[in-house]
């Protein structure tokens, strides 16, 4: 019985459930119904044309519709996690983080030494940040661009 207990609640744990909550809209999306996953309001579940919400009925519908694609483009945009790497990665890979520490810590100290002492190096890397930072933003508003145009089409296919 306990070890049907233990499993059971592993399960659940594991299952990747989200609490979803409708609720009323606040500024500036009017005063229709949005969705809260995990306290965290998402608009794109909702939002019709541009930033409009809807009343419950039609709220649940593009929710129901649109819930799997708008989390998709959340996750490749770094907004949301999967529930696999919350639970398992994440806590494997600062474990592994902490195991191998020791053995990082002469390579940090000269960095932090290189950077404070050699304008070039600095420079370098700060350009080297710049341009990660550019291709990022490049990458995560090509994403929003995509969202985007998917909620148009679901729109132009919801008349």
């Amino acid at each position: 019985m306990r070890y049907l207990l233990i499993v059971a609640l592993g399960a659940m744990a594991l299952s990747g459930c989200a609490t979803y909550i409708f609720q009323k809209a606040h500024d500036p999306y009017g005063d229709g119904y949005v969705v809260a996953r995990e306290k965290v309001v998402v608009p794109e579940y909702t939002l019709g044309q541009g930033t409009t919400t809807p009343d419950l009925a039609v709220a649940r519908e593009r929710f129901a519709r649109r819930k799997s694609v708008v989390e998709d483009y959340y996750k490749k945009m770094g907004i949301m996690e999967n529930r696999f790497k919350e639970n398992f990665y994440d806590h494997l890979a600062a474990m592994v983080k902490l195991a191998t520490g020791v053995f990082r810590v002469p390579g940090l100290i000269i960095r932090e030494y290189r950077m404070n002492h050699n304008p070039a190096y600095r420079a370098r890397v700060r350009k080297l940040q710049e341009e990660q930072d550019a291709c990022e933003a490049a990458r995560t508003q090509q994403l929003k661009e995509g969202l985007r145009a998917y909620l148009d089409r679901d729109l132009a296919g919801e008349k």
